[in-house]
């Protein structure tokens, strides 16, 4: 961030950072791998085990409450409304299923 902001003059927050630097560089193929200390070119093993170790610190909790929360809707309305339904979805939907 600091690099753009030296080169550009322009400050650059975090949300910027990620969803217009980082974001466009793995959508070209570019293996970035993040944990709790930040991004990096994965160089070992380690790295890759801690990109899907913090990865799975996030994506974990965030199924389980999809699914919680697709189970509330699904009973509250007799099962008439499945917030997964959608075509959108399907690999959420996929995964929710079996987790």
């Amino acid at each position: 961030m600091e690099h753009i902001r030296a080169r550009t003059g322009n400050k650059v927050s975090l949300h910027y950072f990620q969803t217009k630097v980082i974001a466009q560089l793995r959508e070209a193929g570019v293996l970035i791998a993040s944990s709790s200390r930040g991004y990096k070119l994965p160089a070992s093993e380690t790295d890759l085990d801690d990109f899907v170790s913090h990865s799975n610190t996030i994506i974990s909790p965030m199924l389980s409450r999809v699914k919680r929360f697709r189970d509330q809707v699904h009973t509250a309305t007799s099962g008439e409304i499945d917030i997964l339904a959608h075509d959108e979805y399907a690999l959420i939907r996929k995964v929710v299923v079996e987790f």
